[in-house]
């Protein structure tokens, strides 16, 4: 009984890989041709299987909590720690680019110290060059 729950999750799943490389050659080779569809694939095969089979297994884990979630016994608790996982998950892949920002951020603000006079000189410097230090561990 336990394990045909799993069997229309790994159904949609599949399904969904297979899709989502059918778009993948669709779209190439409508805007490039078939050659060259077949040579990108050949190139970057494993990329695109393993962007397929990720996307598959989304599709696979969002329907079986959907199963789960639709059981009398279930709990919201599922649903809860699912979308704080998802959440955290999206914080944590955009916050990397912070990292890219803050060197402009920080030349900026030590542009703006230096311009608008506050401070002496070797005060103004050690603000650039503490900023300068703290971009460079982030």
């Amino acid at each position: 009984m336990q394990s045909r729950i799993w069997i229309k999750p790994f159904q949609a799943g599949a399904i969904g890989g297979f899709a989502l490389l059918a778009v993948y050659f669709v779209i190439l080779t409508l805007v490039s041709g078939w050659g060259f569809a077949r040579e990108q694939f050949l190139a970057f095969w494993y990329f695109v299987v393993a962007l397929a089979a990720g996307f598959a297994i989304q599709i696979a884990l969002f329907i079986y909590l959907r199963q789960i979630t639709r059981h009398a016994d279930a709990s919201a608790k599922v649903v809860a720690v699912s979308g704080a996982t998802s959440t955290g998950a999206m914080i944590a892949c955009c916050t990397h680019y912070l990292a890219n920002v803050l060197p402009v951020l920080a030349t900026a603000a030590a542009g703006l110290g230096w311009r608008s006079g506050r401070g002496t000189p070797p005060q103004r410097c050690t603000a650039i060059s503490a900023a300068a230090r703290f971009t460079q561990v982030a």
